[in-house]
């Protein structure tokens, strides 16, 4: 009662109320756009790495033909890379270790961008091997730019899991 005689918007247990927090659903959009960055993120990688330990030889050409990782290293890469995106999709989904999951996943596009254009440069023409054999998709400015915008994706995600970590301010 005294709160409301003072003119101050206070809180339930005493503490004033920021401007910010007063917005109603305003936490509620963040996290329904975070929900679906991750969402979004979590498919595209189980669609990966589905087809990759569907097909791990198709896969395992796919990294040799990058010609960036040796026998051994390119061998070790193909059979852990697919269990690494089907973990990264469950912690995205699940909201385990939110914020380093995205910042993970925001590494891992980057990579693969960074690699597309090494291998642009180099004048290579081989698949993608994005989304294992069905995939007939090139080496190019097109695959690269899905693969920062996907790293861009997943960075919005990290500052919103950020932001929801926080609590409104």
């Amino acid at each position: 009662m005294a709160a409301i005689e003072s003119g101050r918007n206070m809180s339930e247990n005493g503490k004033e109320k920021s401007p910010r927090s007063q917005v109603p659903g305003r936490g509620a959009k963040i996290r329904f756009v975070e929900r679906g960055v991750a969402f979004l993120l979590a498919l595209v990688l189980l669609r990966s790495s589905f087809a990759h330990v569907g097909n791990p030889y198709y896969f395992l050409s796919d990294v040799y033909a990058y010609k960036i990782l040796g026998l051994d290293l390119g061998f070790w890469w193909s059979m852990v890379l697919p269990f690494m995106q089907m973990g990264f999709a469950a912690s995205l989904i699940l909201k385990y270790a939110l914020s380093e999951s995205y910042l993970l996943v925001t590494m891992l596009f980057l990579s693969f961008f960074a690699v597309q254009v090494a291998t642009i440069i180099r004048g290579l023409e081989i698949s993608c091997g994005c989304f294992g054999a069905s995939s007939s998709l090139m080496v190019g400015w097109t695959s690269s730019s899905v693969a920062l915008g996907l790293a861009g994706m997943a960075g919005l995600g990290f500052l919103l899991a950020r932001r929801l970590k926080r609590g409104p301010s």
